[in-house]
């Protein structure tokens, strides 16, 4: 069977890895304060596209501790320095500790642009799909 590697250049997927993937912003130690405690975890923000594009937040803490979901909260994002509100979703615990998980409700600095190289961006032809493409 033959696969991506055996395809000529002009064929070869440009998806990585693959189409609508989740696009990590953010990895690494977050800071949560909800009614003056601060808890530290280990988290990721991150671009997801589907259902509908969302900044996402998804910290896992080492222990277990009690999360209003309805209350107002303080994200840190302590490799960058950068302070956000986070719209917070549910939150889930196991033997591990407590996994929460929230949307970022305003606008976020992670970086400069200026670091990019190149976009790719990939549309779909409509004509597989039954309709012409002009």
């Amino acid at each position: 069977m033959s696969g991506p590697s055996d395809y000529p250049q002009a064929l070869v997927p440009r998806f990585a890895p693959e189409p609508n993937a989740n696009i990590v912003l953010y990895d690494g130690a977050i800071e949560v304060t909800q009614r003056s405690t601060m808890r530290k975890g280990m988290g990721q923000v991150l671009l997801r596209w589907l259902p509908a594009p969302q900044i996402r937040l998804a910290v896992r803490f080492d222990e277990h501790f009690f999360v209003d979901v309805g209350e107002e909260a303080s994200v840190l994002l302590v490799g960058v320095g950068v302070s956000v509100k986070p719209l917070l979703t549910g939150y889930s615990a196991d033997d591990r500790g407590l996994m929460l998980e929230g949307i970022l409700e305003e606008a976020v600095d992670l970086g400069d642009a200026t670091a990019f190289t190149s976009v790719q961006s990939s549309i779909r032809p409509q004509a597989l799909f039954g309709r012409c493409c002009r």
